[in-house]
């Protein structure tokens, strides 16, 4: 009962500082601070009336994740943009200084299933065959829809739409 009224006053809070309008790069400064100010609202309520407690933290990061994976839908269409907590950006550190190897592809979350960004000319991927938006649904025999990008990396096998 008490997410059911969570859940209504977030939707108060939007239906009434939104009034059905979007802001957009040319807004000024004024409309994105009130798009702010409608963000620390919903914070609020979901801090002080969430059923149970959850870090600052986790619902800024995750409001962050969100905002960009909204990037990678239409009329946006990016599969760059995504956010990498410290951990995460330190790993990833890691992971791209000195020399390269494996199957030379890129490939991002797209959907929640693994994505072909692009092949690297003259690497296994490429000389494969794998093309650019080909999903990778199974990796050494085991399903990737739980996979995240940093621990995907295996033989793959493609799926096209």
């Amino acid at each position: 009962m008490k997410k059911a009224f969570v859940i209504s006053s977030i939707l108060v809070v939007l239906t009434l500082s939104l009034g059905g309008s979007v802001a957009s790069k040319s807004a000024d400064q004024s409309a994105t601070y009130e798009q702010l100010k409608l963000f620390t609202e919903v914070l609020s309520i979901v801090q002080n009336q969430y059923v149970e407690e959850v870090p600052p933290k986790d619902l800024v990061y995750n409001a962050i994740k969100g905002t960009l994976r909204g990037l990678s839908a239409p009329p946006y269409n990016d599969p760059h943009s995504s956010f990498l907590d410290p951990d995460s950006y330190k790993e990833m550190q890691v992971e791209t200084s000195g020399s390269f190897g494996g199957l030379g592809i890129e490939i991002t979350l797209r959907d929640d299933v693994l994505t072909v960004v692009s092949p690297i000319e003259g690497t296994p991927a490429f000389r494969a065959g794998l093309l650019t938006g080909d999903r990778i649904v199974t990796a050494s025999s085991r399903r990737t829809c739980s996979c995240r990008t940093r621990s995907s990396g295996c033989a793959a096998s493609p799926a096209r739409r």
